[in-house]
């Protein structure tokens, strides 16, 4: 739901001169640390899953889940050398699709799927993630402008669709022989039966009534997504509009060009100021910035921007001699430029 709610938004809220905008893009250092939270996504999907399981219902989710991120993560890898340039692996794609098996093991997580049908619906979901980020992602941008910039079509959207799937089939299979009785098969399917008053069970839904149900879910709840997240797109459009500046996070927040050293503020006691020209100014400038920061000892530290050069300046009070302190590329620093 909340894959293609966004993406419809999305879709309703790009205008066409978006379209290859140079920010749409991220760093390698940047995926490099979103690792960090892969790791624990990894680690804690299992519990995602088996949260609202019970007894070994939750057990077996548990041991699905784990086995079919195991799936997705070999898959991942394979496929990333296999699609991208060089046979080299993609961090974007290592990053999502070897959490895409956790996903598409969603709905079938408390079934008996068995170990090999786990490993392989989560081998399918990195295949499809993958192919998603290499194949359909570029296709949608450059064929109606969709810009999805998280890839949540690629980790969340079709090993979604997928898990839905996965879910009507197994449905399907579902019987007392697998589940051992028909105790554990009305604990995993609760809907087919019905308890009668006095305590014996009636089954009231066939397994095949069970499978176009979910079929139903599935199309309602698409359904729903795309029609909400469109009329809200639209809706914010409407009230504040995108015409510039697509990708970038400076209309909404503070994006130093470079941060300051954590060395020259270890306890937060910098102050912050933008001037230009010695006019403390709050807008982006097009010539020569300079960001001055005086800490409670009155040092004066100096961030002057001018054709890619940054010099840092310690100022003592009782000498009032510049000091370079870190610059190995730009000129000697000059106390009247302060």
């Amino acid at each position: 739901f909340g894959a293609y709610f966004g993406l419809a938004a999305s879709y309703m809220l790009t205008p066409k001169a978006a379209h290859q905008a140079a920010h749409n893009a991220s760093s390698y250092h940047s995926d490099m640390f979103a690792m960090i939270g892969t790791l624990f996504l990894w680690m804690f999907w299992p519990s995602f899953n088996g949260a609202l399981a019970a007894d070994s219902a939750q057990q077996r989710t548990v041991v699905n889940t784990v086995l079919s991120l195991t799936g997705s993560c070999i898959s991942a890898f394979v496929c990333s050398s296999i699609f991208r340039i060089d046979s080299k692996f993609n961090m974007v794609d290592i990053q999502n699709a070897t959490l895409a098996g956790g996903v598409a093991i969603g709905t079938a997580a408390n079934m008996v799927v068995y170990p090999g049908g786990a490993i392989g619906i989560g081998a399918v979901a990195g295949l499809l993630s993958v192919i998603g980020f290499c194949k359909i992602q570029p296709a949608l941008e450059k064929k109606i402008t969709l810009y999805d910039t998280c890839g949540v079509n690629n980790l969340h959207g079709m090993p979604g669709v997928f898990a839905a799937c996965v879910g009507v089939v197994y449905i399907l299979l579902g019987s007392n022989d697998s589940y051992k009785g028909e105790d554990n098969l009305s604990d995993v399917f609760s809907g087919r039966f019905d308890t009668n008053s006095d305590g014996t069970r009636e089954m009231i839904r066939s397994a095949s009534e069970h499978a176009l149900a979910n079929i139903g879910y599935l199309f309602s709840t698409l359904a729903i997504s795309l029609i909400g997240g469109s009329f809200v797109g639209y809706l914010i459009k409407y009230v504040d509009p995108l015409e510039s500046d697509f990708f970038s996070d400076e209309i909404s927040y503070d994006v130093p060009k470079l941060e300051t050293p954590y060395y020259f503020d270890t306890r937060g006691e910098i102050q912050r100021g933008y001037t230009v020209d010695n006019k403390l100014i709050g807008g982006h400038q097009q010539s020569r910035i300079m960001r001055n920061w005086r800490n409670t000892d009155g040092f004066l530290l100096e961030e002057a921007s001018s054709h890619n050069q940054v010099r840092y300046c310690n100022l003592a009070p009782e000498t009032r001699k510049p000091h370079v302190i870190e610059s190995p590329d730009a000129p000697d620093c000059k106390s009247d430029l302060l």
